[in-house]
């Protein structure tokens, strides 16, 4: 017996290669064997229809008595309203209604032609006789009832039809799966029909126009009001276009608000620089630099600095023949003094000049930015108040229109004496699907393959493991842990 936790991946393609033919007759048979199970089945096509389930006139009834706060009734209920129609077409009376409609198109069909063909309809044929006959001692003994064959084709019916809710819509999904395309369309648009004609007598109701005629007296009224209120106010207020007026209002607010920003960073800025240069003064003795500003006029005191720089030019050029002590250099160093006292005191002027001017233009803009602030606020305080005037008069037309057209669909019906009027529509028939939903043979087929192939290579696995041979050295080193002393090859043609 092999030990397979030594086996190499060499051994496992040696089992497979070795034992293609087997593995291979192994895979045809299992595809052979769904192919035989294919042929002998029918293709079943499955037809749809969609039906749209919503609000119509069956959900009027009963609402003469209710006061207008409860009309949202109408709208709260559209879950039940799916399953409502799903348990309609579900129901055992719908099979046989639909039954009694497609009788002549159930009759027995003829057999086939063709020879296989002929074959298939005989086998299953006789296959059908040898199940009924089995089942014959069962309804003897009472363990199954006898079904009429009106009873199991209705029953045959409700079995291929297929009903659900699709997700996040108001849409029924009607299928039919049948061996015949024609027939599968022909009875989803029968079931699709017979649920159209019971969920209308399932629904029908009195008729409810005194309600609405009611109820467009006191909307129309309410919707007057309205309008009224609305242009009174436009008029007390003087607003044309406050949309525009807001929108201009905004912009001149960020405008000023932007504008007293800059001018905040440049008085702050101006500051900074003051205070930088008045403790440069005082503590130090270089030379000050004059800073950059965000003052369109820069501050120009060229004059000084090329005075203070050609001194010092001066001093480097008598430093080599004088000394620090001489008066000659002690009047340059006083005049340097000077100079750089004299720069000092025009920057702090300067800048403080530019403080006092940023301070008024601020106070400027703060006052012209509080007053449009103030201003937005009024115009946003009048828009919530224009909006809740538009929206009560939107609510009460939209009120009015919809019982004004509900109204008048009802005198409609009243005039043409019908009760068509209902809250499911058809969105799509169903015609003869092309082709087949079931069975998916190309599907079968390959897992008929991978099955075949699974079980050749497993049949080939567990062979290995029984086999007591040696293939090579390497085998009989590796499972007796003896080294190989000589090998004596066989001789063609001599016995085994």
């Amino acid at each position: 017996m092999r030990q397979l936790s030594r086996v190499s991946l060499r051994d496992l393609l040696y089992i497979v290669f070795r034992d293609k033919n087997r593995i291979v007759l192994i895979v045809l048979l299992s595809l052979l064997g769904a192919g035989v199970w294919l042929s002998f089945q029918d293709s079943i096509y499955v037809a749809e229809s969609r039906v749209l389930v919503r609000v119509g006139k069956e959900k009027l009834a009963g609402i003469e008595t209710m006061v207008k706060d409860n009309y949202n009734i109408l709208f709260q209920e559209r879950g039940q309203d799916i399953h409502n129609g799903l348990e309609i077409l579900k129901d055992n009376r719908m099979s046989y209604a639909v039954l009694e409609r497609l009788k002549p198109h159930m009759q027995p069909a003829p057999p086939p032609q063709g020879w296989f063909k002929r074959l298939k309809y005989e086998l299953k044929a006789a296959v059908g006789s040898v199940k009924s006959w089995a089942m014959q001692p069962l309804y003897w003994l009472g363990f199954k009832t006898e079904l009429s064959p009106e009873e199991q084709a209705a029953r045959a019916l409700k079995g291929s039809l297929q009903v659900e809710a699709i997700e996040d819509t108001d849409v029924i999904r009607i299928g039919f799966a049948w061996p015949d395309p024609q027939f599968a369309a022909l009875a989803v648009n029968t079931f699709t029909d017979e649920f159209l004609a019971q969920y209308i007598r399932i629904h029908e109701n009195p008729q409810s126009e005194e309600f609405y005629r009611d109820q467009i007296a006191m909307n129309q009224k309410q919707l007057t009001e309205a309008e009224a209120a609305l242009s009174r106010f436009r008029q007390s207020n003087n607003i044309s276009n406050i949309s525009l007026q807001k929108e201009i209002l905004l912009r001149e607010t960020s405008e000023a608000e932007t504008r007293l920003n800059e001018v905040s960073l440049r008085l702050e800025e101006n500051r900074l620089l003051r205070d930088n240069v008045a403790q440069t003064l005082k503590n130090g003795s270089d030379w000050i630099q004059t800073p950059e500003t965000r003052q369109r006029a820069a501050i120009d005191l060229s004059a000084l600095d090329r005075q203070y720089f050609e001194l010092v030019a001066r001093r480097s050029q008598l430093a080599a023949s004088m000394a620090d002590g001489a008066p000659e250099m002690q009047q340059i160093a006083q005049r340097m003094a000077q100079l750089r006292q004299s720069k000092g005191q025009n920057l702090i002027a300067i800048l403080t000049q530019n403080m006092n001017a940023a301070a008024q233009e601020k106070a400027l803009l703060d006052a012209l930015w509080r007053d449009k602030r103030s201003r937005l606020a009024v115009l946003d305080q009048r828009t919530a108040e224009l909006g809740d005037l538009e929206r009560l008069r939107g609510i009460a037309e939209t009120t009015y229109l919809s019982y004004k057209k509900k109204a008048e669909e009802l005198r409609v019906s009243d005039l043409l004496s019908t009760q068509k009027i209902t809250g499911v529509r058809v969105i799509s028939e169903a015609r003869a699907p092309v082709e087949p939903a079931a069975p998916r043979r190309g599907l079968i087929l390959a897992l008929a393959a991978f099955i075949g192939l699974f079980l050749g290579i497993g049949y080939s696995a567990v062979a290995e493991y029984f086999n007591h041979t040696f293939r090579n050295a390497d085998d009989v080193e590796r499972m007796l842990g003896a080294r190989l002393l000589m090998t004596v090859p066989k001789v063609q043609g001599s016995a085994a």
